[in-house]
C-alpha cells in the first residue's frame, strides 16, 4: 500500500491522462485527496483507498468509470464535481464520514446536462451519508445500503432514478427526495429505518411506485407536494412500519392503489400544516382505491402539524 500521509500537499495520485488505467493499487491515509482525476476515458478497477480525505475527486475529463474498488474510513470516498458521464460499479464503501458518493452539479434551468452519472450493484455499510446526487440525470439501481447514520441515498433536482436498491437498518432515513423534479422511486425496498423509509418533501412529478417499506419508523412521507405538478404514489407495499404506513403533510399527491398492512398507528394518514406563522398548508390528495387492514386505524385518520411544537392532530 502507498502511505498517502507522506503527501503534505495536493492529491497523491493525479492522473491527467486521457484513457489511464489504474490498477491493483492501495492508498492509506492521503492528508487531502488521493486520486485527482483530471482527464477523460479514465478506468478505476480495483482501486483500494482509506483513511483519507477524499479518495477520489472528479476534476475534469467526460468519462470516468470506478470498478470493483474498496473505499474504508474516508472523509468522502468518490467526490464527483464535474458533470462528465460516470459509472461506480461493483465497489465497496464503508464508515464515511461525510459521504461515500458525492455529486451535485451546478443547477441551471432548462434541459438535463447530457452526462449521466450510473450508481449501480455497490455495498454501502455504515457510512454518515451514503449517496448524495443532485442537479444531473442520474441512476442509482441495485445496491445495497446497510447502517447509514443518515440517509442511503439523498436526491435533490432533475432526473434522478433510485431503483431496485436494498436499504436497510438506517438510524434516520432510508431515500430522502428534496426539492426534486421527475424523480423515479421504485422496485426499492427499505426496511428497519429508524426515522422514514422513504420521504419526498418539496417536490414535483416525482413518481413513488412498487416499493416495499416494512419495519421503519414511518414508511412512506409526502411532504408539500405541488398541486400542479403532483407526485405520484402507487402499488407501493407498507407493513409493520412502527408508527404510519403513509404519511401526507400538506399539499395534494395522487395517492392511489397502495397496500397498506399491519401498521402501529395509520394506514394513510392526511395532515395539514400550519407554519411558525399560523398559515396553513391544507392536504388535499387525490386518494384512489387502497388496500389498508390491519393497522391501528384503518380509515384515513386526518389531522394537522404544527411546526412550531412538532405537534400532531
Amino acid at each position: 500500500a502507498i502511505d498517502g500521509s507522506a503527501v503534505a500537499v495536493g492529491p497523491v495520485l493525479d492522473v491527467r491522462g486521457a484513457g489511464t488505467i489504474v490498477r491493483n493499487i492501495s492508498i492509506t491515509g492521503a492528508r487531502a485527496v488521493a486520486i485527482s482525476i483530471g482527464a477523460s476515458g479514465v478506468l478505476l478497477d480495483s482501486v483500494q483507498v482509506q483513511d483519507s480525505g477524499i479518495g477520489v475527486l472528479q476534476l475534469g475529463g467526460s468519462s470516468l468509470r470506478v470498478e470493483r474498488s474498496v473505499f474504508r474510513r474516508n472523509r468522502t470516498g468518490v467526490l464527483l464535481q464535474h458533470e462528465g458521464s460516470v459509472d461506480v460499479r461493483g465497489g465497496s464503501f464503508s464508515e464515511h464520514t461525510e459521504a461515500a458518493i458525492w455529486a451535485i452539479a451546478r443547477a441551471v434551468a432548462g434541459d438535463p446536462s447530457p452526462s449521466r452519472l450510473t450508481i449501480r450493484q455497490n455495498q454501502f455499510d455504515r457510512d454518515r451519508i451514503a449517496v448524495v446526487v443532485g442537479n444531473r440525470e442520474a441512476t442509482v439501481a441495485e445496491n445495497v445500503f446497510d447502517g447509514h447514520t443518515e440517509v442511503a441515498v439523498y436526491v435533490a433536482g432533475r432526473s434522478v432514478s433510485v431503483r431496485d436498491n436494498r436499504i436497510m437498518g438506517g438510524e434516520r432515513y432510508g431515500i430522502l427526495v428534496v426539492g426534486a423534479q421527475g424523480a423515479q422511486i421504485t422496485g426499492n425496498e427499505t426496511d428497519g429505518n429508524a426515522a422514514v423509509g422513504i420521504l419526498v418533501n418539496s417536490s414535483r412529478n416525482t413518481v413513488v411506485r412498487n416499493n416495499r417499506a416494512y419495519r421503519n419508523g414511518y414508511g412512506i412521507v409526502v411532504v408539500f407536494s405541488e398541486g400542479g405538478s403532483p407526485d405520484l404514489l402507487e402499488y407501493n407495499a407498507l407493513v409493520s412500519n412502527e408508527w404510519d404506513g403513509l404519511t401526507v403533510v400538506g399539499g395534494s399527491p395522487i395517492v392511489r392503489q397502495n397496500e397498506a398492512v399491519g401498521n402501529r398507528e395509520a394506514g394513510l394518514r392526511i395532515m395539514d400544516y400550519e407554519g411558525k406563522t399560523g398559515v396553513v398548508i391544507p392536504a388535499d390528495p387525490f386518494v384512489g382505491p387502497q388496500v389498508i387492514r390491519g393497522n391501528g386505524f384503518d380509515e384515513p385518520v386526518r389531522g394537522l402539524y404544527r411546526e412550531a411544537g412538532g405537534d400532531r392532530g
